[in-house]
């Protein structure tokens, strides 16, 4: 291959994102051949040996893609300054590197991407694509009855500004409600907040699709490998 940047190569790779990539290269925890790296601006090609953390990293040739059903209560993280369970701690080894399409919330569950390829899981978490995602919602308290339209429109909380996120009510249990949610962009906690702006509290929240990709009839932690052609579009 032609030289490319080293934070990259180890998004290609499935080591980490680019972002985390230039925060290992700041903790000096990457290597290539024998020269410890301390800056993202260096460029490496094939016959390059890539380490982190002392381990060599391995070049994958052949683009993967899995969908899995996160549980509730893990962080979408390698490591944890407070011991929670990470995603990475309880995917099967087998797998090898792998990184997540975008993220989900520790308390939020269902479907999340995961590749071994980084160019694949930017393309496919940059809201420009405009995939997808759908969640069912469990909140208490009333609906107002502006805020469908509200959110439809988007709307700007806290100095932060959402994208249109389509709110269907999907059935009643006493105080609480089921709400069908679709938007195309996963701000940090964005559901949440904004159900919180309208005085009504999140207390499960499911992610059932994200683009083409569905969760239906997936269980915690099923990992389900998908064809190179259900995805090769997005290569």
């Amino acid at each position: 291959m032609k030289p490319i940047r080293i934070a990259k190569a180890l998004s290609n790779y499935g080591v980490c994102s680019r972002r985390q990539a230039e925060v290992l290269i700041s903790e000096n925890r990457v290597k290539v051949n024998d020269y410890t790296l301390t800056s993202p601006v260096y460029l490496v090609t094939d016959s390059d040996k890539v380490y982190v953390d002392d381990v060599i990293v391995s070049k994958s040739t052949q683009i993967r893609l899995w969908k899995y059903f996160k549980p509730k209560g893990v962080i979408t993280s390698h490591k944890d300054n407070f011991n929670r369970t990470t995603l990475f701690e309880i995917l099967p080894k087998n797998i090898g590197r792998v990184i997540s399409i975008g993220r989900l919330d520790y308390n939020t569950e269902g479907l999340i991407l995961l590749t071994n390829n980084g160019d694949l899981a930017r393309k496919l978490e940059l809201p420009a694509t405009r995939l997808k995602r759908i969640y069912l919602c469990k909140a208490h308290g009333i609906m107002p009855k502006n805020m469908i339209n509200e959110l439809s429109k988007g709307i700007e909380i806290n100095k932060v500004q959402y994208g249109s996120i389509i709110v269907e009510l999907y059935k009643k249990q006493g105080s609480n409600s089921w709400y069908k949610i679709t938007l195309y962009e996963g701000k940090n906690n964005e559901i949440r907040n904004v159900f919180a702006h309208f005085r009504l509290q999140v207390s499960r929240l499911i992610r059932t699709d994200y683009g083409d990709y569905s969760a239906h009839d997936m269980k915690a932690e099923n990992l389900i490998e998908l064809d190179y052609e259900k995805f090769s579009q997005y290569i």
